[in-house]
């Protein structure tokens, strides 16, 4: 059920995901987005510039993201 979970986050239509990058969400949420969209630059630069991003949110990005994605969100 957890990988169902991924899926779906990993696939959320454009305007949710829009309206999701907008708000101010919970440290998990974030994570767990990162997680999904780690490979799409334009929602992990929205997402790393979210005042509540956990550190290990942000060293995961570091670690699998390219640099311009970290280098343009802080």
């Amino acid at each position: 059920m957890a990988e169902l979970a991924r899926q779906t986050l990993a696939k959320l239509p454009p305007p949710v995901l829009n309206g999701a990058l907008g708000g101010d969400l919970e440290p998990l949420v974030i994570d767990r987005l990162a997680e999904g969209y780690v490979a799409n630059d334009a929602v992990m630069e929205r997402l790393l510039g979210m005042p509540r991003i956990a550190a290990e949110t942000i060293e995961m990005a570091a670690s699998r993201c390219g640099e311009h994605v970290a280098s343009s969100s802080r």
